[in-house]
């Protein structure tokens, strides 16, 4: 399969050619696979310049709505429908989702069919995202996709990306040292200082009491592609 990448029109025009070629490809999932934890890819310079600056000028377009004001972050939006949203036609390509899915190695059920897009911006001031999981128990979501399109980012302006793991323990946790009722309103500075913690995380609209530990940080460079699997790890 994954030879036809390189002839495939619309990622030709969209993805930098080293990441379509086939040895590229099982590298990188030889190396999510690898992972102790979970099966993730963070993969650097990944789209075309040209296109990305086209991309650019209409994104700073758009105008930004607040983003679910009961969900547990602090971001605005713009929730991205076929045939509407800027990147459409990559977006929701079916060879798009399948590239992406070589990556982690995640099993796809539908391919090209399913996907939800969201534009993404955040204030100098935004309070951050609380710990929480894409994954729902109402819907078959196996992958999260981010790209980062902010240049010449700083390391004083935040918005890093951590990515957390869930200790499993049979008797469970009661209590938690960071409650979502005593943070929800305020920053989230404890997590530049924490290695593990006991949280409420945020998953399938609710809350659960967890004990998690920190996995990766991932600085939010410029052209930057961040891949989750959430079959190995929700």
């Amino acid at each position: 399969m994954n030879k036809q990448y390189q002839s495939d029109p619309v990622l030709r025009k969209w993805v930098n050619p080293y990441y379509l070629r086939p040895n590229t490809i099982d590298a990188i999932r030889e190396s999510s696979l690898a992972r102790p934890h979970m099966s993730y890819a963070v993969l650097d310079n990944f789209f075309n310049e040209d296109v990305l600056d086209n991309y650019l000028e209409k994104h700073r377009k758009l105008r930004f709505y607040k983003d679910e004001a009961n969900n547990p972050y602090d971001a605005f939006a713009v929730v991205g429908e076929k045939g509407k949203v800027i990147g459409s036609e990559l977006f929701y390509h079916k060879a798009w989702h399948t590239l992406c899915a070589e990556y982690t190695g995640t099993p796809l059920s539908q391919p090209g069919e399913k996907t939800l897009i969201k534009l993404r911006a955040h204030n100098a001031d935004s309070k951050g995202f609380w710990i929480h999981s894409d994954r729902s128990d109402f819907e078959n979501v196996s992958m999260a996709i981010l790209v980062y399109l902010n240049r010449n980012w700083k390391h004083d302006e935040g918005h890093m990306l951590q990515l957390w793991s869930k200790i499993e323990r049979p008797e469970g946790i009661d209590t938690v040292d960071f409650s979502w009722e005593d943070f929800k309103d305020k920053r989230l500075d404890f997590l530049d200082e924490r290695y593990s913690l006991t949280i409420d995380l945020a998953t399938g609209g609710k809350t659960e009491p967890s004990e998690l530990f920190l996995i990766d940080q991932v600085i939010p460079e410029f052209n930057r592609l961040v891949l989750t699997d959430f079959i190995r790890e929700p």
